[in-house]
């Protein structure tokens, strides 16, 4: 039985401690809810109710769209971004992805987030994690390609990877690199 949806949420007690709401959240999307939804916005509407104050929003958001966006595209899809170097390219890039998604049949798509609490104020951290069934790539390659200066390759890769590097603390890929996790600080707005 496929379970196209599966979400924990889970909050700590009230009192002082709780003064920020603490938050795990995993969600799991089989092949046949990916081709039909687009996880994102609910999570981001569940990230701004409980973890996330809104001058956080816009910066969250496009690490996690960066994050699930890739794992679909690149992961589940086989899709590569080098077709998006030229006008005609990038068309049949999205031409490419419309038809893969809908005959999408196998595969999954798991993305975690957790708050961690830090002892000092405004230290508080989100840890995004967003794994695919796909087989992974050369991550340890991409990721010293996409190093120093010239962060984005002649081909066009590397830039959601260098926008990573500039929201978050930390970036890191494991397994095969089928594994994505980000670490972004919620520090709080400036005064």
């Amino acid at each position: 039985m496929t379970r196209p949806l599966q979400r924990n949420l889970r909050r700590p007690a009230a009192g002082p401690a709780a003064a920020a709401p603490a938050l795990a959240l995993q969600l799991r999307m089989e092949a046949d809810a990916i081709a039909r939804a687009d996880p994102v916005p609910a999570v981001m509407q569940l990230l701004t109710d409980t973890a996330i104050g809104g001058h956080h929003r816009s910066d969250v958001f496009a690490i996690l769209r960066e994050l699930v966006t890739n794992a679909i595209d690149h992961g589940l899809l086989g899709l590569d971004s080098s077709l998006k170097a030229t006008q005609d390219g990038f068309m049949e890039y999205y031409r490419l992805r419309d038809a893969r998604l809908r005959s999408l049949c196998n595969g999954h798509l798991t993305v975690r987030i957790t708050r961690e609490r830090a002892p000092e104020p405004g230290g508080d951290a989100l840890r995004i994690a967003v794994t695919d069934s796909g087989p992974g790539f050369d991550h340890a390659g991409e990721l010293v390609r996409t190093a120093g200066p010239n962060r984005v390759t002649q081909r066009g890769r590397g830039r959601g990877i260098a926008m990573l590097r500039a929201l978050c603390e930390e970036l890191t890929y494991t397994g095969t690199g089928n594994t994505a996790e980000v670490l972004y600080r919620l520090t709080p707005p400036a005064a």
